[in-house]
């Protein structure tokens, strides 16, 4: 990766030579124009990733070039240099689309290299923000396309499900996740995500929809696109909805009420904070609860609470769950219920939880000794996920 590069704008050959070599002293790479005509020349020819410009210049002085810079650009970084220490002009800068102001002459150097670092920082996030922007876009104009298929084919709809699902067997720092889904004859009401949201949280869910068939399916499109508007508001405008489990789950609730969607949903909605290793979690209806790990020891926590889309004044508990090496947490689409021989509904849990104490526990051992693969037909989708904390 080459030198920061840094387009110096004045109409003082001294202050640009003063600029230029301090500058280099810092180890950036470093540009001059004498006037802002010059400068908008520059910018375009050599694309600069931070501007430092003058206000008073002939021909265009630096308001009218940062006001010019910013019809297009927002993102690149505009420092203002002036030898008038005016309030007012210093607002009118920043107005114009300046981030910082800095008095000539300069006479500590630390002053204008923690400007221009704490500007590219800014800018560095911004880029990365109009970056999640731009793919959060691009994933939902292909989901409309995708509820589009499904309306008009079932057997589309049930590829299109499939890709929207995330990476399997993903490790982010010491947690790994994974999931199975053996698919009934219908197009699936069951869904899971995983996803970013920043560089210590991960967001999660684990859900199924009511009913069968292309309907339900459709639930499953539009619920990914609503969470993906949640992570959306937060890298546009700071809504921190998408790392509080609980406030998430009711705006969901209240968002599918309000639409009149006449179809509900039952949805665990978690984020593993990889710093604390713990995870915050919001149950909606979600049942079978998930299977909590630890040491061999196996238990289904009472996680009651209302499914999501059905009664207006819900409100949804926090859980949090510590994790330590090799902790698990394993969720199972209540399709698993149809498959097995018990009558009585303790009796299929604790088959389970005998499972899920195995030294040797997998997805793999989970799937062989409930004989899933020997299955002809499935009457309900079965999903399972896991999620594992790993010693790398």
């Amino acid at each position: 990766m080459g030198k920061i590069r840094i387009l110096v704008i004045d109409d003082e050959e001294l202050i640009r030579e003063t600029m230029h070599y301090t500058l280099e002293i810092l180890n950036y790479e470093s540009i001059t124009a004498e006037n802002g005509e010059e400068g908008l020349e520059l910018y375009k020819e050599k694309s600069p990733d931070l501007i430092l410009v003058d206000i008073h210049m002939p021909k265009m002085d630096g308001i009218e070039f940062i006001k010019e810079i910013r019809k297009t650009d927002q993102e690149t970084p505009i420092i203002v240099i002036s030898g008038n220490d005016l309030i007012e002009e210093a607002l009118e800068a920043i107005r114009a689309g300046a981030w910082d102001y800095i008095n000539k002459p300069i006479t500590d150097v630390n002053v204008l290299n923690f400007s221009i670092t704490r500007s590219l920082e800014k800018g560095k996030l911004l880029a990365e923000n109009k970056t999640y922007r731009d793919n959060l876009e691009k994933a939902n104009e292909e989901l409309m396309r995708n509820i589009k298929i499904i309306e008009k084919d079932e057997e589309a709809g049930r590829q299109i499900q499939f890709k929207m699902l995330p990476e399997n067997d993903k490790v982010i720092n010491n947690f790994k996740l994974s999931y199975n889904l053996f698919p009934s004859q219908y197009v699936s009401g069951d869904f899971l995500n995983y996803f970013r949201i920043d560089d210590t949280h991960i967001g999660f869910y684990f859900s199924d929809i009511s009913g069968h068939g292309v309907p339900s399916a459709f639930i499953t499109i539009v619920l990914k696109n609503k969470i993906n508007n949640f992570l959306e508001e937060y890298i546009k405008e700071g809504d921190d909805t998408i790392f509080h489990p609980a406030k998430l789950l009711k705006r969901l609730n209240d968002e599918i009420l309000a639409e009149n969607i006449e179809k509900f949903l039952t949805i665990f909605y978690g984020i593993i904070d990889l710093e604390k290793e713990e995870i915050i979690a919001s149950n909606g209806g979600q049942f079978p609860f998930p299977i909590i790990i630890k040491n061999g020891k196996t238990t289904f926590p009472d996680l009651k609470s209302f499914p999501v889309g059905i009664l207006k004044s819900v409100d949804f508990e926090i859980y949090t769950i510590k994790f330590y090496d090799f902790d698990k947490i394993f969720f199972l689409s209540d399709g698993i219920y149809d498959i097995m021989d018990f009558s009585e509904l303790e009796d299929k849990n604790k088959f389970i939880l005998s499972i899920c104490s195995l030294s040797n526990f997998s997805k793999e051992t989970f799937i062989t000794q409930m004989g899933i693969l020997e299955k002809d037909k499935i009457p309900d989708d079965i999903t399972m996920f896991l999620i594992e904390k790993v010693k790398l």
